[in-house]
């Protein structure tokens, strides 16, 4: 009883293969090129490092799905259970008439005039500085 399964490989396509040699031949001529002006062998090895591994991410990654597809959720299609609980649960209390008064409580203003010399002061002082009256 020999089960026949097929797998999917993530192998790379010849699209991805070809563009990949041609990166690295030119990625050797470049370090050819790097060794033969002169440049020490650590940066021009540097440089060539980061060049493959740049242009391979983009080569290999190329046909990925991100990962933000299937984090993102429409809110539409999936409500939340929670808002239909708030909805069961909520109660409603019956409004009470309650009379209104006309009493109100005012905070003294936090800026001031002097009355005498017309001096713009804050609310904590107790003395003008300029002609220093008494503020009530």
């Amino acid at each position: 009883m020999s089960k026949n399964k097929t797998f999917k490989h993530n192998s790379m396509t010849t699209k991805q293969i070809i563009s990949l040699s041609i990166t690295t031949i030119f990625l050797i001529s470049l370090f050819i090129y790097l060794l033969v002006y002169g440049t020490h062998l650590i940066v021009a090895l540097l440089i060539i490092l980061f060049l493959f591994l740049f242009s391979f991410g983009l080569i290999y990654n190329s046909n990925k799905i991100s990962l933000s597809k299937f984090f993102s959720r429409s809110r539409n299609k999936y409500p939340s259970s929670r808002d239909r609980s708030k909805k069961q649960y909520k109660i409603q209390i019956p409004k009470t008439d309650t009379p209104e008064t006309l009493k109100f409580t005012y905070h003294s203003p936090l800026i001031r005039k002097c009355s005498n010399c017309g001096m713009i002061l804050t609310r904590n002082m107790k003395k003008c500085p300029n002609c220093e009256s008494a503020i009530e």
